[in-house]
């Protein structure tokens, strides 16, 4: 029991702060100076937890027209009156994402990086204080663009059991820059062997 007191006409009343979910059962009684007294109907409260809620996603770093799954963990219950809205940015009406209002959503974001918020929310919070964010990070990278340079000039023509040599990379800024796997082809075959 914490807070503060406060009287109005011989009204006493007191403000508590519960420290757990279970249903609070509340009374008063009030006796005026001929002695009579009288206890008013029960009033039931129920307190709940604020949402503890974490972001894990399957990527941080995608390519052009690629996907990520956002998932909304809560640290601390699972309660089932949870409402879970996603906004890309920040949280305000203009920036809200229609229809994504479930734990786990995929989304499709667009060149550059994104912030997105994650708003978790109980239906029981009449005075919108029991609300839960987090925030996550993505970033869309351009499609890799592909250079391919023939070595072997000016000679395009070479004879039966002569090798041929042909260098590829990838330009500056394109892509997810490490890790890169290229895979050589032969009228439109793949070449065993030639990847890496």
């Amino acid at each position: 029991r914490t807070g503060f007191h406060h009287g109005y006409n011989n009204h006493y009343i007191e403000r508590w702060e519960p420290s757990y979910d279970n249903p609070y059962e509340f009374t008063v009684e009030v006796t005026n100076g001929d002695g009579c007294t009288t206890i008013s109907d029960i009033h039931y409260v129920n307190v709940y937890d604020k949402p503890v809620v974490n972001i894990t996603a399957s990527a941080d770093s995608i390519c052009e027209n690629g996907s990520v799954e956002l998932r909304a963990n809560l640290d601390n219950y699972n309660d089932p009156m949870l409402t879970f809205q996603w906004y890309r940015n920040s949280i305000n009406n203009s920036h809200i994402i229609p229809g994504a209002t479930h734990a786990v959503e995929t989304f499709y974001p667009e060149l550059g990086t994104t912030n997105f918020i994650v708003e978790v929310t109980h239906l029981m919070d009449y005075d919108q204080t029991c609300i839960g964010y987090d925030t996550f990070e993505i970033k869309v990278n351009p499609i890799p663009v592909v250079t391919a340079e023939y070595r072997n000039l000016p000679y395009t023509t070479i004879c039966d059991g002569r090798e041929v040599k042909i260098a590829a990379g990838v330009l500056p800024n394109t892509g997810i820059a490490g890790g890169e796997v290229y895979t050589w082809y032969r009228n439109g075959e793949v070449i065993p062997g030639f990847h890496g």
